[in-house]
């Protein structure tokens, strides 16, 4: 949703947006951040990691436990992609509003030179939005496929580890 926003705000509030290079750097700082941060959040689950408390130690507990290195190394990962994801959606909000309030407005049917959608009236929009009869779009199938079958795989591994768990055997 956040690049859709970036074609979004000069179609529909006609304004241009400001930080054009900005504006096609933060999606990539926010979404590689929050996948690497939901892959190190994932990998200290594995271990058993309690990613919801203040302290994974338990520091001055009466029994306590060690963690391996591991652990320790995905954490520290954890918050240092937190902090750059929070950094990219503060950027979002920022190039957003900044754009609404302080972007150049554009004049009817005045397209401006940095990068905005191209008109809806053209061909080549017709084509890179939907595809057409000559142009088939078969990548997004294969990617969409690729977004399923890692999901499913994903809630097969949970349930083998948490069958390890259980202990009925």
């Amino acid at each position: 949703f956040m690049s859709i926003t970036f074609l979004l705000v000069p179609v529909l509030f006609r304004r241009e947006l400001i930080l054009p290079k900005l504006c096609q750097i933060q999606p990539y700082l926010f979404g590689i951040s929050m996948s690497i941060l939901g892959l190190v959040m994932m990998g200290a689950g594995t271990l058993g990691v309690s990613r919801r408390h203040w302290d994974m130690a338990f520091s001055g507990a009466p029994f306590q436990y060690e963690w391996p290195g591991a652990a320790y190394l995905m954490m520290g990962l954890t918050g240092i992609f937190g902090v750059i994801a929070v950094i990219g959606g503060g950027l979002w909000i920022l190039l957003i509003v900044g754009s609404l309030l302080f972007g150049k407005k554009l004049d009817g049917g005045k397209v401006s030179d940095k990068p905005t959608p191209i008109p809806v009236d053209t061909q080549a929009a017709s084509a890179v939005a939907h595809g057409s009869d000559h142009q088939p779009v078969p990548g997004t199938v294969i990617l969409a496929l690729l977004l399923f079958v890692s999901f499913v795989l994903y809630y097969f591994v949970n349930w083998k580890y948490l069958s390890e768990v259980w202990l009925l055997s």
